[in-house]
């Protein structure tokens, strides 16, 4: 397959994704999740590939849906099909091989429920996380809710998910240390 929206590159025996839409953030839309399946279904597939590491590169991971795409859904049902339906994150999730997700800059909403979704989340220290949809009116709908609790704890989970603050990569690092947050900057 050829892609536009990432970059899939096997190193050696690590397989490689790097979204590829810096002018829209790195935000999610349908061909990106089209894409991402196609990538994590031959990385599955691909003897080779060990590992498989999803990253944006140093100063984005990627801001989540992509605003100007869900505002032409007509319904929400539309929204549902999209995001709450999508078999990308069950895919990551449930791939027979290690997943680490190489965080720096924002990696938010559905980017977090991404990288939440991967055995390993490695933080760059200018990585800041959240979930900020509900600024838009717009309930987190890609599982993270359950799956970000496991990490770090309900309490912290209601304050981004309710008032859609941010967490950077030490408080991230200091909340779910032993919990699948680690720091690569060799301070942690």
């Amino acid at each position: 397959m050829e892609y536009e929206t990432v970059v899939y590159k096997k190193e050696e025996n690590i397989g490689v994704v790097v979204f590829n839409r810096p002018g829209k953030l790195n935000a999610l839309n349908q061909k990106v999740f089209e894409e991402l399946s196609a990538a994590f279904i031959n990385a599955e597939k691909d003897q080779e590939v060990k590992v498989l590491v999803l990253t944006g590169g140093p100063d984005l991971f990627g801001a989540g849906a992509d605003i100007e795409m869900l505002s032409n859904l007509k319904s929400s049902a539309d929204c549902y099909i999209f995001m709450g339906e999508n078999s990308v994150y069950h895919i990551l999730e449930n791939m027979g091989k290690p997943t680490v997700a190489a965080i720096g800059g924002f990696c938010l909403r559905g980017m977090l429920e991404l990288a939440l979704c991967c055995d390993f989340r490695i933080a760059a220290e200018n990585a800041q996380f959240g979930l900020p949809e509900v600024k838009l009116g717009v309930l987190p709908d890609g599982r993270g809710t359950q799956r970000l609790p496991r990490l770090i704890g309900m309490t912290k989970v209601k304050e981004l998910a309710f008032l859609g603050d941010f967490i950077d990569a030490q408080e991230a690092h200091r909340l779910g240390s032993r919990k699948g947050f680690y720091d690569y900057s060799g301070k942690g």
